[in-house]
């Protein structure tokens, strides 16, 4: 039966459902003593999605671009220097001691311990990426898999040529885009699939050559969801004048607006079995998550995608080919049997406790470890002693607990405390989903870095920026653009950025005008699309021949007649969303 249990760190009661238990009992931990959410706030906070920072390799003095802050004192080898073999990566290992609780332990074992400085693998003449697998000639880009020409992207695979993009899947020469899959030359479009040569697009299946529509399947020539003629189509393209960055400002804020006039699905879960959350295709029984591909018996799981895991709980990032994976965030690549694990992948299985360790299998506690097995705190042990030892800690663990700043209990079976980690709350990507102040970071546990004023002086204004594209001359290559938000909203604005030679060449091929804000500027907007990670129980919004708001007129009929539907969802639409949000067959009544 359900078990309802208080959470030791917003102090909110969650249940644990019979299913949960017998997940712990088959790999042998404890159930959680913090609600799914603050688990996920506790994983999202050691994994930086989006920062780089100029450094120094501890090993060679040479400079490097790392995903951890010169600040944070963490001994860092540049990817190449990490996997060599002219170092001894047992050097760091540290003897435990049984009267000192192991997560403190741990943390000094942090940092001393050599780290790779980025999250690569095969990652060519991408120098400026992490967090990626299989990438070439990318440019800050992140979160990459199987893909190759990205510019300022985030979480895309098997991608080719996009420029601003975010969640994508198998797309190619696309800018601006949220959420799409298998779309070519798609701008500024979002939750868009099969689709080609589309402008300000959302919700749309199987259109070509359509500008400002919403919810229509298998159409062209098509503005704002009017049909025109091939010749009349080309002729108004023209007119919208895209190359012009005030044009395309007037014309997206016309689509947005657009959109809301027509309905959207409670969920954008496609060809699932038995699934719960937003996000979720191609999976079956996975329940309470988000952004899944691929996924079976998950739950509690977020960003897990691209033939991704099964039989997994709290699984945060990454995922492919992964399974029987508990409280760890970004692990992945046929790895097994991780738990309360940080970026631990390449073929690894039996790992607890640890943080970047590839191609390996039985560690405890160790830190940048690569192809090593039978570690401790990275210290060498033979099979037989450290099976001995391991049961021995575990049991440690639970008598001798770790106790934070903020009085919370971390025995055996909880992930890494916040006070445990080299990034700063704000460098996090937990500040996107859970924002916080400087102030609340503190409270919470955790630490505040304030960026350094990097003293660059622009030399182009954002009102001096050419208004149309064919008005750029190659010499903006060598300036400064200020960022039209002066750093004055909550993007992380970096204030000035600059335009690159394969940017201003996408820009030119496809006719779009310049931007003028920074890429994190750029990309907060993309992402303010983004569902939350909340659900609320709503009704169908279907009124019978048109929606309750009397807004939308229901081209369809549907099985409900002229009544309103009575049908009910978990949905991640709050209910003062200003989105006309209908049930599956409400909207699929009227988009099929």
């Amino acid at each position: 039966m359900n078990e309802t249990r208080n959470c030791q760190n917003c102090k909110k009661d969650f249940v644990i459902e019979p299913e949960d238990f017998g997940f712990y009992e088959r790999i042998k931990v404890p159930p959680p003593t913090w609600c799914p959410e603050c688990r996920l706030q506790r994983r999202m906070l050691v994994r930086n999605d989006h920062f780089l920072y100029k450094s120094v390799s501890s090993k060679s003095g040479e400079p490097i671009f790392s995903s951890f802050p010169p600040e944070s004192g963490l001994r860092v080898f540049s990817h190449k220097e990490w996997l060599g073999d002219d170092w001894d990566q047992n050097e760091s290992g540290k003897e435990y001691e049984p009267q000192k609780p192991f997560l403190a332990q741990f943390w000094d074992l942090l940092k001393t311990a050599p780290l790779p400085a980025k999250s690569v693998t095969q990652a060519i003449n991408s120098e400026y990426s992490n967090n990626s697998s299989y990438i070439k000639n990318c440019y800050l880009s992140f979160g990459l898999m199987h893909s190759e020409g990205m510019l300022y992207c985030e979480n895309a695979s098997k991608c080719k040529d996009c420029l601003d993009c975010s969640l994508s899947l198998g797309c190619e020469f696309s800018s601006g885009t949220f959420l799409n899959q298998r779309c070519s030359v798609a701008h500024y479009s979002s939750h868009c699939e099969d689709c080609h040569n589309i402008y300000l697009c959302r919700d749309c299946i199987g259109v070509s050559n359509c500008i400002g529509c919403v919810g229509l399947k298998n159409k062209s020539y098509q503005i704002f969801n009017e049909q025109y003629s091939k010749e009349e189509y080309l002729l108004k393209l023209k007119e919208f004048n895209l190359g012009s960055r005030q044009s395309f400002k007037n014309i997206l804020g016309k689509a947005r607006d657009y959109w809301l006039k027509y309905p959207v699905k409670y969920a954008r879960n496609y060809k699932n079995e038995d699934c719960s959350g937003e996000y979720i295709s191609n999976s079956k029984n996975v329940k309470s998550s988000y952004y899944i591909d691929g996924g079976e018996n998950l739950k509690f799981c977020h960003s897990v995608y691209v033939a991704s895991g099964r039989d997994s709980y709290d699984q945060y990032r990454f995922g492919s080919n992964s399974e029987l994976v508990y409280e760890s965030c970004s692990c992945g690549d046929h790895v097994s049997n991780v738990k309360f694990c940080y970026g631990c992948f390449n073929n690894s299985h039996e790992m607890e406790y640890s943080f970047l360790c590839s191609s390996s299998s039985h560690l405890f506690g160790c830190v940048g470890l690569h192809g090593k097995k039978y570690c401790i705190l990275n210290k060498q042990y033979t099979e037989e002693e450290y099976e001995v030892l391991v049961p021995k800690i575990i049991k440690q663990m639970s008598d001798i607990p770790y106790v934070d700043r903020a009085g919370r209990t971390y025995r055996y079976g909880e992930f890494f405390p916040p006070e445990i980690g080299p990034l700063a709350y704000n460098e996090s990507i937990a500040q996107e989903y859970f924002p916080k102040s400087k102030e609340g970071a503190e409270e919470y546990g955790s630490f505040w870095r304030d960026p350094g004023d990097k003293n660059y002086v622009p030399t182009v204004r954002p009102e001096n920026l050419p208004d149309r594209i064919e008005d750029v001359q190659d010499s903006i290559l060598d300036e400064i653009l200020e960022c039209s938000h002066l750093a004055k909203c909550s993007h992380q604005c970096t204030r000035v950025f600059k335009i690159i030679p394969d940017e201003l060449e996408f820009y030119r091929k496809f006719q779009l005008s310049l931007p003028d804000s920074c890429p994190n500027c750029r990309y907060f907007e993309r992402i303010s699309q983004r569902a939350p990670i909340k659900m609320w129980q709503r009704k169908c919004q279907c009124g019978g021949g048109k929606s309750s708001n009397e807004i939308y007129q229901n081209m369809s009929p549907h099985q409900h007649g002229a009544e309103p539907c009575a049908n009910e969802f978990e949905t991640s639409y709050a209910l003062d969303r200003p989105e006309i949000v209908y049930c599956e067959q409400c909207y699929n009544a009227e988009v099929a």
